[in-house]
């Protein structure tokens, strides 16, 4: 009974180290990262499609607000709900697409 259940416990370690480096294979190998700085100008075309991508779908928003005054003192004010920080899951052409937002600094 003890050299099975070493059997076994050798065998679960096993599988638990295959699994961890096949998913590390995996990321390493499949995944592509894209940072995209808030300063960058792609990156409104990114929160727009963003935006356009999870529709409904997601439960956690931000507001983006545009403001704006011309010169002769007209003021115009726009907002966007986008995505919340976190993780959002979508697809893109039948692809499945993880987008992981984050923010660099605490907002105070």
């Amino acid at each position: 009974a003890g050299f099975g259940l070493f059997g076994v416990g050798a065998a679960m370690a096993i599988l638990r180290t295959g699994s961890n480096m096949g998913i590390q294979l995996a990321r390493r190998n499949l995944l592509a990262t894209l940072e995209i700085p808030s300063r960058d100008y792609s990156y409104q075309w990114v929160m727009q499609w963003l935006i356009s991508s999870t529709g409904n779908s997601t439960r956690h928003l931000s507001v983006e607000t545009t403001y704006t005054k011309d010169g002769s003192g007209h003021v115009r004010t726009a907002f966007d709900f986008i995505p919340s920080p976190g993780r959002h899951w979508m697809t893109h052409r039948g692809i499945l697409v993880v987008v992981d937002r984050d923010r660099q600094q605490t907002a105070m």
